[in-house]
């Protein structure tokens, strides 16, 4: 094993790698929301727009979404630490078959009853004026198309994660958004439809330069179900609560989306441009660091190095702590200024500037909360335990509905 000085340089390094990436990422990500606002809301299709996100979302969240930060790198990252890749190989390889088999069948279900789904899962939307539900029924089931891709490039990513190559992994994103970017800017205020293809364009090229990053390590792929390996039976045992707490954030965002649709048109274009504020920093700091310190906390603790684990994990959150608590308050006092500077160029009235000040408000009083859990989340998940998140992820959306409704 290294000593504590060459593990906290190379997590130092990792860390400012995914820190770059993710600000970018988040940039980028804002930048596309902002591009929302101004090319598709005075085309009256900018909620539209978001809201047929929902069920590709939803899909991948089923399939991947927390499965590969519990499952995927913990499995991997410990048997590559104890010189047993191959068989770790294994258990890759036949959760990746297996969930793009499922997601081949999901994607046909909600295809075929995407207006039966989007009647529950936006629930408030109004059909008039300015709502279009054949719209919205042609723009989920185009982003429908990108599900797949998106969760192949998250399962690539996760590989990537799991041998330490981060930059790679946290930069592949970004071109994801950039290439999102250029559809909007250009067919943004022309078409809906374009841009959502623009987007299903962009997942593709995501899919590719993670798989191009990927490669070399393929060679250990096999398109083979091996159910029966105690290894898969591992990354199971993580896997199937994790992808009920990352299913679990996803109903909760549709929740808040959901009740959004009860209001006037453009109020989910509004939620939505306050959230993506309020992930900048929260990405910045947790989520960057967790996703740096994961593969190390899970060879610590497969090697029983528990003392080292644990300064680890001091260290992560003392430095989470430190970065999340003033940009928090910070963000209380001025969250009106904040989204006035961000969105009043735009076309946002003042009272819709008024409205994203106190959502933003709402937000960032719990980014502090919010970047301590995503930490711990990757803590529990690095010592194989996914169940605990679980438990406060169900805790979390009934809290969310009551006071939602």
């Amino acid at each position: 094993m290294e000593n504590n000085h060459d593990t906290a340089s190379k997590l130092t390094g990792a860390a400012g790698i995914v820190m770059i990436a993710t600000l970018l990422s988040r940039i980028t990500g804002f930048l596309r929301s902002l591009l929302i606002t101004t090319n598709m809301l005075p085309q009256g299709y900018s909620d539209e727009f978001l809201l047929a996100f929902t069920l590709p979302d939803l899909v991948y969240d089923l399939l991947a979404g927390g499965a590969i930060a519990a499952a995927l790198i913990p499995v991997l990252s410990t048997y590559i630490a104890k010189g047993k890749e191959k068989t770790g190989w294994k258990a890759i390889s036949t959760f990746m078959n297996l969930t793009i088999i499922i997601m081949i069948l999901l994607e046909i279900v909600f295809f075929v009853f995407t207006d039966d789904l989007l009647s529950v899962l936006a629930a408030g939307y109004k059909e008039g004026s300015s709502g279009d539900k054949a719209l919205l029924i042609d723009l989920t089931r185009i982003l429908l198309l990108s599900a797949p891709f998106m969760m192949m490039a998250g399962q690539f990513n996760g590989i990537l994660n799991s041998y330490k190559k981060f930059a790679v992994a946290a930069f592949g994103p970004v071109i994801y958004n950039l290439c999102t970017i250029f559809s909007i800017a250009i067919f943004g205020s022309k078409s809906a439809y374009m841009t959502a293809w623009g987007v299903v364009a962009g997942a593709i090229v995501f899919f590719l330069v993670q798989f191009s990053a990927v490669f070399k390590r393929f060679s250990m792929y096999q398109p083979k179900l091996f159910l029966k390996s105690p290894a898969f039976k591992r990354l199971a045992v993580l896997a199937v609560p994790s992808l009920i707490s990352s299913t679990i954030i996803e109903i909760n965002l549709i929740i808040s989306k959901s009740y959004a649709t009860y209001f006037d048109e453009g109020m989910v274009t509004l939620l939505n441009s306050a959230n993506r504020t309020w992930q900048l920093p929260l990405g910045l700091f947790a989520q960057s660091i967790g996703i740096a310190i994961l593969p190390t906390l899970s060879e610590e603790f497969a090697s029983r190095s528990y003392e080292s684990f644990k300064n680890i994990l001091y260290r992560g959150l003392r430095v989470v702590f430190l970065l999340s608590l003033p940009t928090s308050i910070i963000m209380i006092i001025l969250s009106q200024d904040i989204f006035r500077a961000m969105f009043k160029w735009g076309n946002f009235s003042e009272i819709n500037v008024f409205y994203g000040g106190l959502c933003l408000m709402g937000y960032s009083a719990a980014l502090i909360f919010a970047s301590v859990i995503a930490l711990m989340t990757r803590a529990f998940y690095s010592i194989h335990n996914s169940k605990t998140p679980l438990l406060c992820s169900l805790f979390g959306i009934v809290s969310n509905y009551m006071f939602n409704f």
